[in-house]
């Protein structure tokens, strides 16, 4: 069960899975009170029909709304997992998220960073708090030789001021001058993306980035197989760093920024470089050193 988006389906099964989106963000901002308690009482329905022995939720936010609200009548063990990429700034006893912490059996997060946060925001519940590192499936193709003659650097995700796109634009821009024939690619779709178009153009470097938009989950490799190197340059604290990840699956180097947990994911100087976040002379310095 997750949240229905504008472009999802309410139902699919996913490797014979059912997936059921229910439209939690939209009801909840609209604070429609009957909306709110038709999907309370859709939920609960769900919960007796379907028995299930653990809840595992992913969300601290409108789907742990509707959970504390039907838990009452739940008997099976439930689980919380810290993934969301907005961090805790307090643990006050009335907040969502430390109801949700008090009411769940346990917390998994996924890295020694975001493990340590919780425990010291929400140190009543450090009990029931571990960490397991998030993981990949089997890697889809055999990754590619690296080809050093045709330069090309990728940096993909959501194209949000939080990854910290900007900056890249601006590394690119300082190499550009001495490195006109790298290519380099920035995949993924989200508000920014107007903006960062924009900002290549002013910058002189829009024949040499491509934004291909979004690219499907099982397509994401071929991007990885194409390019010598992947770029990370996020500016928020990233719980974990699954791009960085996916990166190393296909034998790609990562220069990525020192943030999150981002720093347990790269061995320096050995599956990639780590550079100050927000720092485009940092990130064009570490790229060029890996190119070079």
């Amino acid at each position: 069960v997750t949240n229905l988006l504008h472009n999802t389906l309410a139902y699919e099964e996913i490797d014979g899975v059912p997936i059921i989106r229910l439209p939690f963000y939209s009801i909840v901002n609209k604070r429609d009170l009957r909306s709110i308690k038709n999907l309370q009482s859709e939920m609960r329905n769900m919960v007796d029909t379907f028995q299930p022995d653990i809840i595992h939720l992913h969300s601290p936010r409108s789907v742990a709304f509707f959970f504390l609200r039907v838990a009452k009548k739940f008997y099976g063990a439930s689980i919380y997992t810290a993934q969301d990429g907005t961090l805790p700034t307090t643990s006050g006893e009335s907040s969502l998220l430390n109801q949700l912490l008090e009411k769940v059996d346990r917390v998994t997060v996924p890295s020694l960073f975001t493990e340590s946060y919780y425990k010291n925001t929400f140190p009543k519940h450090s009990p029931k708090i571990s960490c397991i590192f998030n993981s990949l499936p089997a890697a889809l193709v055999e990754p590619t030789a690296l080809n050093p003659t045709q330069p090309h650097v990728l940096a993909y995700g959501r194209l949000v001021k939080e990854k910290g796109f900007d900056v890249f634009l601006e590394a690119i821009s300082l190499l550009h001058s001495t490195h006109n024939n790298w290519k380099f690619t920035i995949a993924g779709d989200g508000i920014e993306r107007e903006a960062l178009v924009s900002q290549a153009k002013d910058l002189g470097i829009r024949d040499v980035v491509d934004f291909p938009g979004w690219v499907p989950p099982d397509q994401v490799h071929k991007l990885i197989n194409n390019c010598l190197l992947v770029v990370v340059p996020s500016r928020w604290q990233e719980p974990f760093g699954l791009t960085a990840l996916q990166a190393m699956q296909y034998g790609r180097p990562v220069v990525a920024t020192r943030v999150g947990g981002l720093p347990e994911v790269i061995e320096q100087s050995k599956t990639g470089l780590i550079v100050s976040p927000q720092n485009a002379e940092s990130l064009a310095d570490a790229i060029e050193r890996l190119l070079t």
